[in-house]
């Protein structure tokens, strides 16, 4: 029961860190929207130049540090709209808070796990589990994106106010799906990486323990 708890407890930390890096880096790097966009039929509606101001400034007013009201430079939204984004930024600050939380509380952690000699499993148990649930979701967001990015945000939001239609927030023209499968791979791709290097080091800390021994 130790055992098991011990990999829940770390996994549960592991995912908020991997979460918040993957949602940072996603947060900062225009590289994934400018991608996408270049390759959705959005590129022959308006310029990039344009195009980049409006995305970066719903990125802007998503971040953690901003505190300005919703405004985009030269498209119009409704109201439903903006909220739908207010709740993208509780959504955000969610991430950010937790993954925040959890660097602290795993310090703490592995330090206990290493004391009472648990350390080394609890990083095999919660590395398996991390590589195969994100390499099990990857693999039903590669298949079925739709159904499950619709299935998200019946998790995630309590309305459907982010169903955004094109004549009244035209934003959603310049945000092709294509760009949030990208987004969803690097979150899962960051999951898998944490997943395999836990595997790595628990099995590289046993050898290495196991030679010591003899």
């Amino acid at each position: 029961m130790k055992r098991w708890l011990s990999v829940l407890a770390l996994m549960a930390l592991s995912l908020s860190v991997a979460t918040a890096s993957a949602l940072a880096f996603v947060h900062v790097f225009d590289g994934l929207w400018e991608f996408s966009f270049r390759q959705s039929s959005a590129a022959a509606l308006c310029s990039e130049t344009d195009a980049l101001a409006n995305y970066r400034a719903v990125m802007d007013y998503l971040s953690p540090f901003s505190d300005a009201p919703f405004s985009l430079p030269s498209l119009p939204f409704s109201e439903g709209g903006a909220r739908h984004f207010a709740d993208c930024k509780r959504l955000f600050n969610g991430v950010y808070a937790t993954g925040g939380v959890s660097v602290l509380l795993l310090i703490p952690l592995c330090l206990w796990l290493s004391k009472k000699q648990l350390l080394n499993r609890a990083l095999r148990g919660c590395g398996a589990a991390l590589t195969g649930l994100s390499a099990g979701i990857a693999a039903v967001a590669l298949v079925a994106f739709q159904p499950a990015f619709t299935l998200f945000h019946k998790l995630f939001f309590s309305n459907d106010l982010w169903v955004f239609s094109p004549s009244s927030d035209p934003i959603i023209t310049l945000l092709p799906a294509s760009f949030f499968l990208l987004c969803a791979l690097v979150i899962l791709g960051t999951w898998l990486a944490v997943g395999v290097a836990q595997l790595l080091f628990g099995f590289l800390s046993d050898r290495r323990q196991a030679r010591k021994g003899n």
